[in-house]
């Protein structure tokens, strides 16, 4: 028996309905991690959607200091017909780099309208349920090591603080500083991870949008600063 043809259009209503629920309701999932150790610096940030459907990693393998410039070595891939050489080059990041990064901040906070009010609202929308932070600091001298262990815990514990104003947090967040008297030694590990609900991420790409239109010459100031980008 066939059957009828409303009832094909309402059961795939529902079913595209459920879909887009399932979607609304999937979390991004965004981890960070930083590491530095022996002078050596690795980074990296991971962001999974869609139940681990779509996702998008950066990793910076080694970073390194020498003078004014931070020297950043890239992963770089070179496609060959039987195998796939990945091919490591230096990159340095000069103060004028920086200053440059900086200009273009504050660019895209003059073509958009309350830029600040809508990172305060999109980071409310953060659930942060993992932080992670442990440190262990040296100078040779105790008391000096001690002062130093004193001023990391200050710092750690304001930064939780603040964060704690702005987003929640699923889980306590775990932070220790050790102190090495023995030597000079300073080594630290860090790592987070956070999620927020798709929905929420498009509705708070949408109210972007929105900031920017608002602005005059908005569109034209994010076209320019994308494209130079």
């Amino acid at each position: 028996m066939l059957m009828n043809p409303y009832a094909w259009i309402v059961a795939g209503s529902l079913f595209f309905l459920i879909i887009a629920i399932v979607v609304w309701f999937s979390p991004i999932i965004i981890e960070g991690s930083y590491r530095r150790h022996e002078n050596k610096d690795e980074a990296f940030i991971k962001i999974s959607g869609l139940y681990g459907l779509a996702h998008y990693k950066l990793s910076i393998p080694e970073m390194r200091v020498k003078g004014l410039k931070l020297f950043v070595k890239k992963m770089s891939t070179v496609q060959q017909p039987i195998s796939t050489n990945k091919n490591r080059s230096d990159e340095a990041i000069s103060p004028n780099d920086i200053s440059n990064y900086l200009d273009t901040a504050k660019r895209i906070m003059h073509a958009t309208k309350d830029l600040t009010q809508w990172m305060k609202r999109a980071i409310r929308r953060l659930e942060l349920k993992d932080w992670r932070w442990h440190t262990s600091v040296g100078t040779g001298d105790a008391m000096w090591t001690a002062m130093i262990t004193g001023g990391f815990w200050t710092v750690k514990t304001t930064l939780v603080g603040f964060l704690s104003q702005h987003m929640r947090f699923k889980a306590l967040p775990t932070m220790k500083v050790e102190p090495v008297y023995s030597h000079p030694s300073f080594s630290t590990q860090w790592s987070c991870i956070a999620e927020i609900r798709f929905g929420n991420a498009i509705v708070a790409g949408l109210a972007l949008i929105v900031r920017m239109l608002k602005e005059k010459g908005g569109v034209k100031a994010w076209q320019s600063i994308l494209f130079k980008a």
